[in-house]
């Protein structure tokens, strides 16, 4: 509550009202002011909120002001301010309320702007179980925004708790319909224009679902940091009866998916097609994603999300630098990671940053590192007598590689040279050779040696399955077909004519998966 008091409205810091003595004034709304007071025989502070002096002359006002007290007293909810006492002295109503030590979420947002997922799905799920509670007991709040929602530490769990306040405008259940409609006039628009669902803009609001609506223009304004229908009191209410509200994650794309779309369906135009009660809605806030989707700078040009990058045409492997080998300057603090992976992106994981087969992308031209390195040495600068020695070593380096190959090969010339072995034999002296090489006979089977990745795929020849390795299968000259399939893989068809012994390496591509 920090709008300012009527400016004819007095100061009744120091006043005494029944038991309480009045401290100070903490706010005003539009109803009364909020006072801190002191109960004068048990020495106990609480919140004392205090009719506006010339709304108390008004009978009708006077009987609102304590319908207040009595919806908020008839909801019993840690998450829901107490009531203590109400009660009428002299001129002033006034009901006693617990002293509630914290500041809105409205003074949070502002401070802030906008509070991230994590943060702030503790926070929107108590604030969902405080409104159950309330429409349990038969009592619609009309009247959900964020600066009727305390944060006050929470003495149990040792964080921040919200505590929902402020019934002011606060429906009845059915039973008590008939003091309400004494209260508000026929077609009367109740609650915060910026948070109003179109039925309350048309002047009804007995559906607990117009809370559901203005809980979902709370969570906009939360995660977004601002609100989805902006303009005059005019173009706000057209807005709330006949536009759909904007896409949160195009706002801020941090939102999970399945948050953005709970928001929409609380911002359903007709209350049937929204949440039927805030307890499924509690539900579905404590199910949706836990964590944030990855962070995106608005600021940044859109990159594609394609795997290693390739280099220009105009610019050669040859000429590529490594700049994590330079030991001749300083290291450069690392880039920012602005790629967005998420959970069930199927792609393979990249190379290590030194393998020769990965290239560095080529230079962002909106960030550059300039880095001034020393011009070369002049040759002037060279000593001289560095100079002068020189082609003296290099000669007496050639001479001494001449010598070390004549001492090598210091046979006489004269000599014969050792003949090599004959075919068959040399053959005979090395490892065997791949059988694919060998040449084949006539009338035996043909080797089909099969290698595939992954290991351990099924191999199909002409639609039948087969275990053997190598595969043997007899000579001929049609062509047979080798299926090759894994789970989690696409399959894979070669075509080969059994005219000889043939070698396979045959690699399936992972199945890509639906986002």
């Amino acid at each position: 509550m920090s709008s300012a008091p009527p400016p004819n409205e007095p100061d009744l810091s120091g006043t005494v009202l029944g038991r309480h003595r009045l401290l100070r004034r903490l706010g005003a709304g539009g109803m009364g002011s909020v006072y801190l007071a002191q109960h004068e025989l048990i020495d106990r502070q609480v919140a004392i909120k205090v009719l506006h002096s010339d709304r108390a002359a008004n009978p009708a006002a006077r009987k609102r002001f304590l319908r207040e007290a009595r919806a908020a007293s008839k909801v019993v909810h840690p998450g829901v301010v107490e009531i203590h006492d109400v009660a009428i002295v002299g001129d002033h109503a006034f009901f006693v309320m617990e002293l509630l030590l914290g500041h809105d979420l409205g003074e949070r947002l502002e401070h802030e702007g906008r509070l991230p997922w994590p943060r702030a799905q503790p926070l929107l799920l108590q604030i969902a179980h405080a409104l159950q509670a309330a429409h349990a007991a038969g009592v619609v709040h009309r009247d959900v925004k964020p600066s009727n929602c305390v944060l006050v530490p929470d003495p149990e769990g040792g964080g921040e708790r919200v505590k929902v306040v402020d019934f002011g405008i606060a429906k009845l259940s059915a039973e008590e319909r008939t003091v309400a409609d004494e209260l508000t006039a026929t077609g009367e628009i109740v609650g915060t224009l910026a948070y109003l669902a179109p039925e309350q803009a048309e002047g009804s609001s007995e559906d607990p679902r117009s809370d559901v609506y203005a809980f979902g223009v709370l969570m906009f304004r939360v995660l977004t940091g601002r609100l989805p229908f902006t303009g005059s009191t005019t173009q706000v209410l057209a807005q709330h009866l006949t536009k759909p509200p904007p896409e949160p994650r195009s706002i801020e794309p941090s939102i999970p998916s399945s948050v953005e779309r709970l928001i929409l369906r609380c911002l359903e135009k007709k209350p049937e097609r929204r949440p039927p009660s805030m307890q499924q809605l509690a539900d579905a806030l404590a199910a949706a994603a836990p964590e944030p989707a990855a962070p995106h700078d608005p600021s940044a040009s859109p990159r594609p999300s394609a795997g290693a990058p390739s280099l220009p045409a105009s610019i050669s492997t040859e000429s590529l630098v490594d700049l994590d080998e330079r030991v001749d300057l300083p290291p450069l603090p690392p880039p920012a990671d602005d790629h967005e992976t998420s959970a069930d992106d199927d792609r393979e994981p990249a190379p290590p940053a030194r393998d020769p087969s990965r290239f560095r992308p080529p230079p962002d031209p909106e960030f550059e590192l300039e880095v001034e390195r020393p011009p070369p040495p002049e040759p002037s600068a060279i000593p001289k007598r560095r100079r002068s020695l020189a082609l003296p070593l290099l000669a007496l380096a050639v001479l001494v590689a001449l010598g070390t190959v004549a001492w090598i090969y210091r046979e006489p010339i004269g000599q014969a040279v050792p003949e090599v072995p004959a075919l068959p034999e040399f053959l005979e002296a090395q490892p065997p050779e791949d059988p694919a090489a060998r040449p084949e006979d006539a009338d035996q089977p043909v080797l089909l040696l099969v290698d595939t990745v992954p290991k351990d795929a099924e191999i199909y020849v002409d639609d039948v399955r087969t275990t053997e390795r190598p595969i043997r299968v007899p000579r001929s000259a049609a062509d047979l077909r080798i299926r090759v399939q894994a789970p989690g893989y696409e399959s894979r068809t070669v075509v080969v004519t059994p005219q000889r012994t043939r070698r396979l390496e045959i690699q399936l591509d992972r199945t890509k998966r639906s986002r």
